[in-house]
């Protein structure tokens, strides 16, 4: 039997919610889904309404996130030059002092014993060690500046230079208020489309077993069928002394294997109810019907237990 994918991405989700609406409608009286909105107490048009508004958050959040990316690319822009001259500058200050690297740090310069300079990565620390090397040498009587023979012998225009670092450091401020601005909008309509995305995952599942085996119907509501199976990973468990622990989406006819040192309990289902199945060190156990989700219980006073387990 073939399985339903749901969109990962908002705008799938949306067209999927428009297409059931457009299905739900066209049958009229008849449609299927009168029912399941009836007993799930969904107000479809509630959702839709609550689907334009989400769609207004992520509208905006991508204006946001376009105007990050182009502060982005305009700060590096205006910081490129002066972050090469600022390297070229700490080259020369480093054999000037030489070997007295500890001078470096008066110009801001993060340097270790031995003189090696351990830059920063990102932007910021970039762009506050370019300033302090800028103020330092300004700070010097005129014409004094350990620094001014290489700005001479290179015609470095340090007004300029320090006009582009203010640039950047200005394009830094709405690259990072961009991009809160962009986190925040996402939580806004993640917020907004959580009830009508549950709703559609509701609706797929009870279509699923309405037509089973209607791959064509199930695409007149928008869902899309697949007949590849889930991809599956051995997941590694660990569980500490009289602690338990769900495990869900478990791929059937996999097998259980009791790693660790210790044994173990298993509870078939999402509750500890009854008596538990004893898995001692180094036993296997199938994983069958029933056991798509499991509790395991750890029962031991000392002693950490650690199980693998197949899941989707």
């Amino acid at each position: 039997m073939s399985r339903t994918v749901l969109p990962k991405d908002f705008a799938g989700q949306q067209a999927l919610q428009v297409a059931i609406n457009k299905k739900h409608v066209a049958d009229k009286t008849t449609s299927v889904l009168i029912g399941y909105f009836a007993d799930h107490d969904i107000v479809f048009t509630d959702d839709q309404t609550a689907a334009v508004a989400a769609k207004g958050y992520e509208a905006s959040r991508l204006i946001d996130l376009g105007l990050s990316e182009t502060a982005t690319k305009d700060r590096n822009k205006a910081f490129t030059v002066p972050w090469g001259r600022t390297l070229r500058w700490a080259q020369f200050l480093k054999g000037h002092y030489a070997p007295n690297s500890k001078e470096l740090v008066a110009w801001g310069l993060p340097a270790l014993d031995g003189g090696e300079i351990k830059y920063p990565s990102g932007f910021a620390g970039r762009a506050t060690i370019t300033s302090a090397i800028i103020a330092k040498h300004l700070a010097f009587p005129l014409d004094t500046s350990p620094l001014q023979p290489f700005i001479l012998a290179n015609e470095d225009d340090v007004t300029l230079l320090a006009g582009e670092v203010t640039t950047a450091n200005a394009k830094e401020v709405i690259r990072v208020e961009k991009r809160k601005s962009s986190q925040y909008l996402i939580n806004k309509r993640k917020k907004k489309w959580a009830v009508p995305y549950t709703n559609i995952k509701g609706i797929g599942t009870f279509l699923k077993t309405l037509y089973p085996d209607d791959t064509v119907t199930m695409g007149l509501y928008g869902f899309e069928e697949v007949d590849t199976p889930l991809p599956t990973s051995e997941r590694v468990v660990t569980l500490l002394p009289l602690k338990d622990k769900k495990i869900s989406g478990v791929e059937l006819g996999s097998v259980l294997e009791n790693t660790g040192d210790y044994p173990f309990e298993l509870y078939a289902g999402t509750k500890k109810v009854g008596t538990g199945i004893p898995i001692a060190v180094g036993e296997k156990f199938g994983m069958n019907k029933g056991f798509s989700s499991f509790i395991a219980y750890n029962p031991n006073l000392i002693g950490t237990v650690k199980f693998t387990i197949v899941v989707y």
